[in-house]
């Protein structure tokens, strides 16, 4: 086992990668890949490292690679990381049906350890709005409080961001003050009507980017006997 400096290849990339290789001695044709992929553009990415004792040098082993209409000239591994290290050729190219990569000779054996395709136009995870529930439709006593029981659920995204819920009034009687919230950035807050009446109550929540709401009903009552949501 001859140990690889990896320092220069992402984290996620397995030592073990380099210890194969993929080579093409000197006849024709050309050592070439043809790897089936959707029409669209691509990051290639392509690992190497310079293992054999005859060619740790600089000029012993020289190379192009052609990445569709790219070329990569006179890739010299040990001139650029020495012996025994990992090294990585990142090219971004439209592609067809079919990704080509061919291998070509220069001086010496061309050699590659591994080849990496990524989507290049691929947007990544994309965002979704919270799920917000405010809980269901339910029945309080005049002046007295009770605790909301409102949920939000989110997919992290983006990354970085915060989720701010809010609840706030959208119907009822049309008295000022006589809806109180002890907090109403709280899911669980509690509330308190000081007027009887049937109330809707929205609960809305944002990552930062979208927003979504939900509401409940409360039916407010002088007494809580025959009072229904």
């Amino acid at each position: 086992n001859v140990f690889i400096d990896m320092s220069a290849v992402p984290d996620y990339i397995p030592a073990a990668l380099f210890s194969s290789e993929r080579w093409d001695p000197e006849p024709a044709p050309e050592m070439h890949w043809m790897l089936p992929v959707e029409p669209g553009r691509y990051e290639v990415r392509l690992y190497f490292s310079e293992l054999f004792p005859t060619t740790q040098g600089a000029g012993l082993r020289v190379f192009d690679v052609e990445v569709e209409d790219q070329v990569l000239s006179a890739i010299d591994v040990w001139s650029e990381v020495g012996a025994n290290a990992a090294l990585m050729k990142t090219v971004e190219v439209n592609a067809d049906n079919v990704l080509d990569i061919v291998l070509r000779h220069g001086t010496q054996n061309p050699s590659i350890k591994g080849i990496e395709v990524i989507a290049a136009d691929n947007p990544g995870p994309q965002n979704l709005a919270p799920i917000v529930d405010a809980g269901q439709d339910t029945v309080a006593r005049q002046r007295r409080r009770i605790r909301l029981n409102g949920s939000v659920s989110d997919d992290g995204l983006p990354e970085g961001s915060a989720l701010q819920s809010q609840w706030r009034v959208i119907a009822g009687p049309d008295i000022p003050g006589s809806v109180q919230f002890t907090a109403a950035s709280a899911l669980n807050s509690r509330v308190r009507f000081s007027q009887a009446g049937l109330y809707t109550l929205e609960l809305t929540s944002s990552d930062g980017e979208l927003t979504a709401t939900d509401t409940v009903q409360v039916n407010v009552c002088r007494r809580l006997q025959g009072c229904e949501p």
